[in-house]
């Protein structure tokens, strides 16, 4: 029925704008920091039930960083969010386009780890390891004493260097991802890497382990 259309779409956009409000008048919360998810999430839905288009999606995420044009760091976050919502919609060259856009409006824009951590799982996809790995040492190095943050950056990372065939380091990274964070349960998957590394390496009774 149209009015319950109606609803969902005011409820998705309520929350949306909550996320704005967040990050406009409480910079600092956790809540503000995790405004890319709050704010792409509802627009994705809206986009998923056939409500708008991808057109009226991208004319929200302009209208929103037109709101907050005195501040480029809220704008860089908007832009952020647009990018999670291109991703969530399988267009990644153009979410890559859009996370390049949102860090060159601001270069030092606070980002939650789970935003920069997909923007650089998605540089790692396509081959930009450069600078995948540059967004993973800003995970690891920011969010140091938060474990939720470490395990999916240094798994990113460990599988950014096995890319790269720099297998020590994709060794250590593997080992530690399973022996610091054994409850990360994609981490798990570094056994299958680690395998493959002693084989690539030669050592082919410790791949059979």
């Amino acid at each position: 029925p149209s009015y319950k259309q109606a609803e969902f779409m005011n409820s998705n956009l309520d929350a949306a704008a909550t996320y704005e409000m967040l990050m406009s008048h409480y910079p600092d919360s956790v809540q503000a920091l995790q405004s890319v998810g709050g704010i792409a999430d509802p627009v994705w839905q809206l986009v998923r039930y056939r409500l708008w288009d991808e057109a009226k999606a991208a004319a929200y995420f302009a209208q929103a960083k037109a709101r907050f044009k005195g501040s480029l760091e809220v704008q860089a976050q908007i832009q952020f969010a647009y990018g999670s919502f291109l991703m969530k919609n399988n267009l990644k060259d153009k979410a890559l386009e859009a996370f390049k856009q949102s860090l060159a409006i601001a270069p030092n824009v606070r980002l939650y780890y789970k935003a920069l951590t997909d923007y650089a799982d998605t540089l790692r996809d396509a081959d930009q390891l450069d600078e995948a790995e540059k967004i993973y040492s800003k995970v690891i190095a920011d969010f140091a004493d938060n474990p939720q943050a470490l395990a999916p950056a240094c798994y990113g990372m460990a599988e950014l260097k096995f890319q790269q065939n720099n297998y020590a380091a994709a060794r250590d990274l593997f080992n530690k991802v399973l022996t610091d964070f054994a409850w990360y349960e994609p981490g798990k998957k570094g056994k299958v890497r680690l395998a493959a590394i002693e084989e690539k390496s030669g050592n082919f009774e410790l791949a059979e382990k």
